[in-house]
């Protein structure tokens, strides 16, 4: 009798969940909300809001925590439903779990490392907007912050790059450069 051990099929949360990646803002702005999910997001503490006709709250979540979100199981159907390139990958059997969590961390790293460059320590904000804060500090424009720090210019860059390359940002709010 041939037993075939069969592994189980690929849980996104497994991958997402230590992610977060979209949660902290770095892939997206906001997330769009349904009109009926505005009183539950304002109850779980997501600020909710209404703009252009549309209804959203703005990321980085402030429920998301390094990695765990306590209302997962209740959370809103675009963060439920959302799917980047790398879970689809993932979830498609391409890439394995360890390859996409070391990809994770490695933008993870990243951001670390601007954001201490930055002096920007404040995870509530996005690391795009702290950047461009940084910018408009130093009196220049992105040809002066080339030239006075390339090697922040440089990182900025290669994690714009990373992200589109390997999280392709669909669905939810707006890439790295929003």
């Amino acid at each position: 009798m041939d037993h075939q051990i069969t592994a189980p099929a690929p849980n996104g949360s497994d991958l997402c969940l230590p992610c977060g990646l979209c949660c902290e803002g770095v892939l997206h702005g906001y997330a769009l909300l349904a009109a009926t999910e505005m009183a539950q997001a304002q109850r779980m503490g997501l600020q909710p809001e209404t703009r252009d006709g549309g209804h959203l709250f703005p990321l980085p979540c402030p429920l998301y925590h390094g990695s765990g979100c306590p209302t997962y199981r209740d959370r809103p159907a675009v963060c439920h439903d959302h799917q980047c390139e790398l879970l689809a990958n993932y979830l498609a059997g391409e890439m394995g779990l360890a390859e996409c969590l070391a990809l994770a961390e490695q933008i993870h790293g990243m951001v670390r490392a601007i954001r201490g460059r930055l002096g920007a320590v404040d995870p509530a904000k996005r690391i795009w907007l702290q950047a461009e804060e940084y910018r408009q500090q130093r009196g220049g424009g992105d040809e002066e912050l080339r030239r006075t720090d390339a090697e922040l210019a440089r990182d900025l860059a290669s994690l714009k790059m990373l992200c589109r390359r390997h999280f392709n940002p669909r669905g939810i709010g707006t890439g790295p450069r929003g």
